[in-house]
């Protein structure tokens, strides 16, 4: 029985308040991120404005319906701009099913998650879910570029070193790190 381990749990964390994307100053106000299944439980970092697109291959050859949204996120956090299924390009293999393609733009800094499942639909079949974090803060450009309120947190890190709360820019968004 093939079983496909991919829960597409968007999660965005709050990390910064109180900022915008800044346009034409080499930050990524209006990038776009693609993940698939390749990005099955990792993190995605990225800032307001930004567009996220999910793309994920059919599995139609197991007998699996086409990928679809099982829990809408916080449409005030992630907002739902189009989906589409694109057929198999011309000269594709038998078994190519095409792509299920679902795009969102960050609206605002917060927490929700998204789930997409494909399943088997007859009884006892199985269900593949695919799932990826996504946090999503305050544009920068670097950690001068952070606001906000940190959280009063002191840990001692797997290093052996103590560090408390502070902001750092990964990938254009300003996130909370505690330990390196």
């Amino acid at each position: 029985m093939r079983h496909i381990a991919c829960s597409c749990a968007i999660v965005l964390s709050l990390v910064a308040c109180g900022g915008s994307s800044h346009d034409g100053d080499g930050s990524s106000h209006g990038r776009t991120i693609t993940v698939g299944e390749q990005s099955n439980d990792t993190t995605v970092v990225m800032g307001v404005g930004e567009h996220l697109t999910v793309a994920l291959t059919s599995a139609g050859d197991g007998g699996y319906s086409n990928w679809s949204i099982a829990s809408a996120p916080d449409s005030r956090i992630l907002a739902a701009t189009s989906s589409e299924h694109q057929p198999p390009p011309p000269g594709a293999l038998p078994g190519n099913f095409g792509t299920d393609v679902f795009n969102f733009e960050a609206v605002a800094a917060g927490s929700t998650s998204v789930v997409a499942t494909a399943v088997q639909p007859w009884a006892g079949g199985d269900t593949a879910t695919f799932s990826v974090a996504v946090t999503v803060g305050q544009a920068c450009s670097s950690a001068n570029d952070c606001t906000g309120v940190l959280p009063a947190l002191c840990l001692v890190c797997d290093n052996g070193s103590t560090a408390c709360a502070h902001f750092v820019c990964v990938s254009g968004a300003c996130v909370v790190q505690v330990c390196p």
